[in-house]
């Protein structure tokens, strides 16, 4: 990444792509598009350098330089929608499979009997200077914020691995075969699998291999460039540079509306949560899921081999009109620091997104007046485990018409 900062990135980006990891870490061509990402992503490298002073009574010392960790923090905003907001929720809260269909249902709850295997996934960048794939991607925070009169939005950050930027290869030699194999002076990146595409360029004698190829991997140093024929044995001569994955079509995705769309009910603990509305009061809020996730290094290991998890943590903060309602849901609940149901739940049609939360007010609430007058409170409520029919500290049933999470 050198030369290449993420502030210089984030102005220019074009498109974000993912791929599902089934081993934490181990890159795949991109199989899904994110829809409605804000240009803003900050990927923010760690490269830990260590210099040893290797003096040895010289005149002209020596150091040793070394980097004992890689790795490093990212952070995406964008609109949530009721097809894509799944990746957010199963990034934080573990991978889960839909049922029904169509419309298809993704159910989450946390926190789980028993820790979860959260979904890894590595994320690829495509800028107008650039091309980013960081691998080994994890969510440990996740919010969902209701704009007043606009749309919910999604604040998704996290760790991961590795970030490598697509750089050019030498090319050792070529075979006179059909289809030609490649052979490189360094063994290839990771990034570089079966599937993904290579630029060939200043390739000498065997000049058929130059061009855009799609790849099969046949070692650690070679690959073969699949419909292609030789025409003599290729010199030491030439690069092999990784090309953007081609973008996949955009997907039909419908913003999740806060204004007309998104209504709010409240009931007593150990209830039935949904059941009782709180009409005209739902100014705005933030809904924070973190399940303290954090990357574990070892000493013979420069990036995160595992992570580390603590307690689920979820909060849940609310603007609200201070109306009848709710001032009697201060005076008997809330003030007396009794447990309440929550649901905030968006319908369009058949699509829903419903996100169910169980918590006790943590703190005092704040006073505020709108800009024409109007006087709102601001309550936090830190999530607490329901004992009733609940069961959970947070639910989220999300209902579209994705049968698989790409």
């Amino acid at each position: 990444m050198a030369g290449v900062t993420p502030t210089t990135l984030a102005s220019r980006l074009t498109r974000v792509q993912s791929f599902k990891e089934t081993v934490w870490g181990t890159p795949g061509l991109a199989t899904a598009r994110w829809m409605a990402v804000k240009p803003t992503p900050t990927f923010t490298p760690i490269l830990k350098n260590s210099f040893v002073d290797e003096d040895r009574g010289s005149f002209a010392p020596a150091f040793i330089n070394y980097v004992p960790e890689t790795g490093g923090a990212f952070n995406i905003d964008s609109v949530a929608t009721f097809e894509d907001i799944i990746f957010g929720l199963s990034g934080v809260m573990g991978a889960v499979t839909p049922t029904g269909g169509p419309a298809y249902v993704y159910s989450f709850a946390a926190p789980l009997t028993s820790a979860w295997a959260p979904q890894s996934y590595s994320l690829e960048l495509a800028y107008d200077i650039a091309t980013i794939l960081a691998t080994g991607c994890l969510t440990n925070k996740l919010s969902i914020k209701f704009n007043a009169k606009n749309v919910w939005e999604l604040t998704q950050s996290g760790f991961f691995q590795q970030l490598n930027q697509y750089a050019a290869i030498s090319i050792a030699s070529s075979t006179n075969a059909s289809p030609i194999e490649i052979t490189t002076a360094t063994p290839l990146p990771s990034t570089l699998i079966t599937g993904a595409q290579v630029v060939i360029a200043g390739h000498l004698v065997n000049t058929a291999a130059n061009g855009t190829w799609t790849i099969i991997k046949t070692g650690a140093s070679t690959f073969t460039l699949t419909g292609s024929t030789g025409n003599g044995i290729g010199a030491a001569t030439g690069t092999v540079t990784q090309s953007v994955t081609p973008g996949i079509s955009d997907r039909t995705v419908e913003p999740i509306l806060f204004a007309g769309e998104t209504a709010l009910a409240i009931d007593a603990a150990a209830g039935t949560v949904g059941s009782t509305s709180v009409p005209n009061a739902f100014v705005s809020g933030q809904l924070d899921i973190d399940n303290q996730q954090q990357g574990f290094f070892t000493g013979d290991q420069k990036y995160p081999i595992d992570w580390s998890q603590d307690k689920f943590k979820v909060t849940l903060t609310l603007r609200l009109k201070w109306n009848a309602q709710v001032k009697a849901l201060y005076n008997t609940k809330w003030s007396a620091g009794l447990s309440t149901l929550f649901q905030i739940k968006a319908t369009s049609g058949n699509k829903i997104a419903q996100l169910d939360f169980s918590g006790a007010l943590s703190s005092d609430p704040q006073n505020y007046q709108m800009d024409y007058g109007a006087i709102t409170q601001e309550f936090k409520f830190d999530g607490i485990y329901d004992i009733g029919a609940f069961a959970n500290s947070l639910k989220a049933t999300i209902t579209n018409g994705v049968s698989a999470m790409p």
